[in-house]
């Protein structure tokens, strides 16, 4: 499904992004691993290549403007182009505790963490009813990932997809407007075929209006605006 495409994928050395640069070497892709741990970039990077797949490390910390030109630099330098730039990498500070019991955290921590680590670190599946309530490991997220990268979908931007265990979804903030379900999880090629059917009809619209003044293109419409008077 990537078959020529190069692609640089951030905060790859673990977990999503890890996941995110695999699936894309596998679908055809050249990749160009970064994480702020250059061993663990190498490591992604010896993964694909065990498997058959093209894949180079450039380790920095993203935010700085060196890391990104080094980035693009080395897919080019490397491969010859850039076409999929993964925005994987990222950090989280999360201190709202305080509204938060001991018992939920107990409840959050033991089925999210110790649940998938129990199963997926020990190489247990995620039980099927977890995994269609959307549950499941990092592999799980990495087909839609490798279908927004593909030609396939070349007209979808500004969207929210959901991607975890066997459940694919769209969201329209702040709740979901379509989802699909397939036992067994998702491959980039099974995204493809549902996405038209039960996802394009409910992508969110996000062009543009023409300025006040501007003659209308044919077979377009300004959007109304809505309690003016």
């Amino acid at each position: 499904m990537l078959e020529g495409k190069v692609a640089v994928v951030t905060g790859a050395g673990r977990g999503l992004g890890r996941a995110y640069a695999r699936a894309m070497a596998a679908a055809g892709a050249a990749v160009v691993v970064n994480d702020i741990d250059a061993d663990v970039a190498d490591e992604t990077v010896a993964l694909i290549a065990s498997a058959g797949g093209k894949a180079v490390a450039e380790p920095g910390a993203i935010g700085a403007a060196e890391t990104a030109d080094a980035l693009v630099a080395r897919a080019v330098e490397e491969f010859g182009r850039l076409d999929v730039m993964c925005a994987n990498a990222g950090v989280l500070r999360d201190r709202t505790l305080r509204n938060t019991s001991d018992e939920d955290f107990d409840i959050v921590i033991r089925t999210h963490l110790r649940g998938t680590f129990q199963r997926a670190d020990r190489g247990e599946p995620v039980p099927e009813a977890m995994r269609r309530r959307g549950l499941g490991t990092a592999d799980d997220a990495a087909p839609a990932v490798v279908f927004l990268a593909s030609d396939a979908a070349a007209g979808v931007t500004g969207q929210c997809l959901a991607a975890g265990g066997d459940r694919l979804a769209l969201w329209s903030h702040p709740q979901e407007v379509a989802v699909a379900v397939r036992d067994g999880g998702w491959t980039p090629e099974t995204v493809a075929a549902i996405f038209p059917s039960v996802f394009e009809p409910r992508l969110q619209d996000y062009k543009q209006a023409p300025p006040p003044g501007a003659a209308t293109p044919p077979g377009t419409s300004t959007p109304e605006k809505k309690g003016a008077q």
